[in-house]
């Protein structure tokens, strides 16, 4: 009984879909955010009329906008020194689990040569 859907064959459904409201609801969005964007394109330009309106030195306002450019410029030069710090620190690290290898390496060959130069000191005193 659980399974009783099995049991019967699907029938298709080949009527049409409405596409009406669809396209409406499309047209009712774009209109939204058209009236969003606009709201917001009025807020910023009446802000920014208000800023440049109410000073009467234009340099004032040259200045900050080169200051904010100049800070933008230091966030992305900040986020691209970190970004090539982390890379240099993942290569040390790698560097140095390379160094302990071969130290450890080395290590191992000198132990060999000894026991090899013991063994050749034995075999001559025979």
């Amino acid at each position: 009984m659980k399974f009783a859907f099995l049991s019967k064959e699907t029938v298709p459904d080949y009527r049409p879909l409405d596409m009406l409201p669809e396209i409406e609801k499309n047209q009712k969005t774009q209109v939204n955010q058209n009236m969003k964007f606009q709201q917001i394109q009025q807020k910023l330009s009446s802000s920014l009329v208000g800023k440049f309106s109410n000073t009467t030195d234009g340099d004032d306002e040259c200045n900050n906008m080169k200051e904010n450019s100049n800070s933008n410029e230091m966030m992305k030069n900040e986020y691209q020194m970190k970004k090539a710090f982390t890379r240099q620190c993942e290569e040390l690290n790698m560097l140095r689990k390379q160094l302990a290898h071969r130290d450890r390496r080395i290590q191992d060959l000198e132990d060999l040569v000894s026991t090899l130069q013991s063994q050749l000191k034995v075999q001559r005193l025979q």
